[in-house]
This record gives C-alpha cells, sequence and structure tokens, in this order.
C-alpha cells in the first residue's frame, strides 16, 4: 500500500463545461487527456464557407463555396489538386488550371505543408 503522504493527488476534471470532482478509477494523466480532448478543437473541423460538397452524375466531386474563391483546402476541388468544373456552384471562382492566382495560393500552401494535396488517407 502506498505511503499517503506520498499519494498522488486526485485533480478533478471538465465535463461538457463543468467541473467534475475526480473519480478514483481515472488516472490524474487520464483526466488530462480527457479535458484536453474536450477543450481543443479538431483540426479537420475547420470554418468554411464551403456548406457541402457533391458529386455530380459522372462521379467528380463539386463545391459550393461562397467567398474563398476556391482557393483554400476546404474547398473540395482545390484540395484535391482540381480545377472547378461548370457542375460546380461556386461564386466568384478562381480555381481554374490557367489561373495565376491559383498558382500563387497552391505554392504558398505548399510552402507551409509540402504534404498538403497529398491523400490524406494511405
Amino acid at each position: 500500500m502506498e505511503d499517503p503522504k506520498y499519494q498522488t493527488p486526485k485533480v478533478a476534471s471538465f465535463n461538457n463545461g463543468i467541473l467534475s470532482p475526480p473519480t478514483s478509477n481515472q488516472t490524474d494523466i487520464q483526466m488530462i487527456e480527457n479535458s484536453v480532448s474536450k477543450m481543443t478543437p479538431n483540426y479537420h473541423m475547420q470554418q468554411s464557407d464551403n456548406k457541402s460538397s457533391t458529386k455530380n452524375a459522372s462521379g467528380r466531386t463539386t463545391c459550393n463555396c461562397k467567398k474563398s474563391k476556391c482557393l483554400k483546402l476546404y474547398c473540395d476541388c482545390f484540395a484535391l489538386g482540381m480545377g472547378c468544373s461548370p457542375d460546380c456552384n461556386c461564386s466568384d471562382c478562381s480555381n481554374h488550371e490557367d489561373n495565376d492566382e491559383r498558382k500563387l495560393a497552391m505554392d504558398a500552401i505548399l510552402d507551409r505543408n509540402p504534404l498538403a494535396f497529398k491523400p490524406k488517407i494511405q
């Protein structure tokens, strides 16, 4: 049995924004990990102006971007490295193969993350 003098103190945790008392069956590390995972937003849950993306009859991805000019990674067409098609519902689109603005945006993103346009799931 551990000496109470050297026992690790129990830590309270946050549960849905409410401070919860520590439970005896959780370790301190588990409680901290649970609290941090609840407070940290998921990386893939970025705010976007792309309400949804769909696939057209031929199976090609289409987007519905409104303000990004389809030059952000949350545009599905842009993230796949493809230009937008006539089937896309985007407005003020700059994601076309011959557009210099698209090339500059892709270069800037690749400078920050060389794997940005690679498949996310292997």
